[in-house]
């Protein structure tokens, strides 16, 4: 084999002694039959970051015939080569396959939000709140009491996938949290989740209790509103991003 002054191999199969033939059909990934520029300077630049590549490259690039400790340490090396080749595309398989995934959770997640923001905002105007009444005013019918719990469970799913949101987008460089108290915990490293989920459960549970005041029903409606609203921001959000 002649000697090459570049730092490239010189792998093409005529060039090759036989000794040297089985390289050529194993560095040709794409088997069209000729192994290309690209897929010999890979195989070189893998020689040279294993220790004493320069060595085996120097000793396939002299005139005289390889010996056979010379074929035999090409031949672990192209094992090697072929061994992460195999590993790095198992790789991106998995990469893709977690990729696509996501790409269908977060669908499905958005859909699934729609779905329950217009539930919520079809139950809005189903359920008008009480108006130019005392708060203390005591409203104990069916009606009244099945419309707060009704905004309740709104309300918590509502804030779930607000939360959902947060977090996952939190980890973006451009987003920032406009509650200032939640922007407070994300910058302190304090759980976020923690935070939201005992606040909206303390707020739930008053409300719960206190569903037959006409103040906790009007609270009720208004909060489930503003949620909603909430919600469909996430919604033109994510679809922006993703667009």
């Amino acid at each position: 084999m002649n000697h090459d002054e570049d730092v490239n191999l010189r792998l093409e199969e005529a060039e090759l002694p036989a000794a040297l033939r089985f390289v050529h059909p194993r560095l040709d990934e794409d088997q069209n039959g000729v192994a290309s520029v690209v897929e010999v300077a890979r195989f070189d630049a893998f020689i040279l970051r294993h220790p004493q590549g320069s060595e085996l490259k120097a000793a396939l690039t002299e005139d005289t015939a390889p010996t056979e400790q010379t074929i035999a340490r090409l031949r672990e090396t192209l094992d090697a080569f072929e061994s992460e080749a195999a590993r790095l595309d198992a790789d991106v398989v998995v990469q893709l396959s977690t990729a696509k995934q996501a790409e269908w959770g977060s669908y499905l997640f958005t859909v699934v939000a729609m779905m329950l923001a217009a539930l919520s905002f079809g139950h809005l105007l189903t359920a008008n709140p009480p108006r130019r009444q005392r708060w203390t005013q005591i409203d104990a019918s069916p009606i009244a009491t099945r419309t707060v719990i009704e905004s309740l469970v709104l309300i918590g799913l509502l804030s779930c996938i607000d939360l959902f949101w947060t977090t996952t987008m939190s980890t973006e460089i451009h987003f920032q949290e406009m509650n200032p108290v939640g922007n407070h915990f994300l910058l302190e490293g304090t759980s976020l989740t923690a935070f939201k989920v005992v606040s909206l459960a303390s707020a739930l549970a008053l409300l719960f209790f206190l569903r037959k005041f006409k103040g906790a029903q009007m609270a009720s409606w208004w909060t489930c509103m503003v949620c909603t609203l909430v919600t469909f921001r996430w919604i033109v959000l994510d679809s922006t991003m993703l667009s």
